[in-house]
Order: C-alpha cells, then sequence, then structure tokens
C-alpha cells in the first residue's frame, strides 16, 4: 500500500502516522448502497419474471442497464460524479425505468393478445402509453427540479441523475422497446400459429371475440338446429 512504500523510503527518525481516515466511512457508505441497490434490482427481476409475460419480462429487464449506461454517459458530460448522493439517486430512479418499461410492455401485449399484429400491437401500446407515461414523468421532474437551484450544493446530484435517467428511460421505452416487443410477438406469433395470441388464458378470450357477434344469439357461423 501507499502507507508501507512511504514508510520504508523515510528516514528512521521520521514517524508516518495516519489519521482521519475518511475513505473508510466512503467506502462503507458506498458498498451499502450498492448492496441495496444490487437487492432491489434482484427482487424487481424476479417481480418481472413472476408477473409479467417471459419474453416482455426480458426485454424490459435488457432496458435497465442501457437506460443506465445512457444516463452515465449524460450525467458525466454534464459533470456529474459517481458518489454516495449520486448513487443514491440511482437507486431512486431503478423504479422509474422499470415503471415506464412495464406500463409500455403490458399495453403492447395486450394489444396483440386482443388480436392484433405484432407491429401493429407494439405500435399502439407505445402511442397508447406515452401521453400517461410523459406526464408521470414530468411529475416526477417538477419534484426533483427545485433542488437543482440550490448553487454549491451536492445534493444538485441528485435531480441532475434522476433527470438523466427519465430522459433515457422515455428514449428507451418509446423508441428501443417497441421493435424489440414486435420481434418477440412474431417469435410467439410463429411458435403458437398466425391466430393464437400469447397465453392460454387469452385464448378463449381473443376466440369469443372473433367467432361471437352480440347481434346473434349465439356464435355466428353455427347452425341453431
Amino acid at each position: 500500500s501507499w502507507y508501507e512504500r512511504t514508510v520504508e523510503q523515510l528516514d528512521s527518525e521520521v514517524n508516518l502516522q495516519l489519521f482521519l481516515e475518511a475513505w473508510k466511512y466512503i467506502e462503507d457508505e458506498l458498498s451499502l448502497i450498492i448492496k441495496n441497490g444490487s437487492t432491489g434490482l434482484l427482487l424487481v427481476v424476479l417481480s418481472l419474471l413472476l408477473f409479467l409475460h417471459l419474453r416482455v419480462a426480458f426485454w424490459v429487464m435488457m432496458g435497465i442497464p442501457i437506460t443506465f449506461f445512457a444516463a452515465l454517459l449524460g450525467f458525466y458530460y454534464t459533470g456529474g460524479t459517481i458518489n454516495a448522493l449520486s448513487l443514491i439517486g440511482f437507486v431512486m430512479a431503478l423504479g422509474i425505468i422499470v415503471d415506464d418499461a412495464i406500463v409500455v410492455g403490458e399495453e403492447s401485449l395486450t394489444q396483440f393478445q386482443n388480436g392484433h399484429s405484432p407491429a401493429e400491437a407494439a405500435t399502439m401500446g407505445a402511442n397508447r402509453m406515452f401521453a400517461p407515461v410523459v406526464a408521470s414523468s414530468l411529475t416526477t421532474l417538477c419534484a426533483f427540479l427545485p433542488l437543482l437551484m440550490s448553487p454549491g450544493s451536492e445534493i444538485t446530484e441528485i435531480p441532475l441523475i434522476m433527470i438523466w435517467v427519465i430522459a433515457a428511460s422515455l428514449i428507451e421505452c418509446f423508441l428501443v422497446l417497441p421493435g424489440h416487443l414486435r420481434h418477440s410477438f412474431e417469435a410467439i406469433q410463429r411458435k403458437s400459429g398466425p391466430s393464437q395470441p400469447a397465453d392460454s388464458t387469452s385464448d378463449l378470450r381473443y376466440s369469443a371475440s372473433r367467432h361471437f357477434d352480440p347481434s346473434c344469439a349465439m356464435p355466428c357461423g353455427t347452425d341453431a338446429s
């Protein structure tokens, strides 16, 4: 270590003593934040796999590191640094990233299960959820933007990272995610057949909606006799 190498180079009359080792406290704090963030990410991944369709959950999960890397790039070029405060901001932003992608992915899957083509389902999911997701992101920004008005305060890194994470999340879930969902829906369609939706529970709803006309007393195309 630096201390041992320096002591060897000093004369015997010189005594070198370490004090106020603040780096230890910073290291412990960063380790705690990283541990909590990793645990939260793991719980998010498990929740996605439990409640979402496997292919949709996969692309939602893939959007998390992509969004983080894009946000880090913007954060770096605007003067941000990696420290305890900025890492707290990243942990806070984890839920925002997942929420946006889940909303778009679930709506697209619903449209696909209702009988739309993969391209139509992905496009409709993004279009229908654009206004709600953007409105939700703007309300979050309104809560953090006042913190940027504190000149010279280190806490400004939290709203800065939130701005970049929200911007990267919006770009990913509306410009990148729909393309991946389209390919996933096409793969589901090839596997289950062109007229089959994504899961067995939606098969009945999909089949009934195609073959039942409310104006008929019974499913159309059948003979009453």
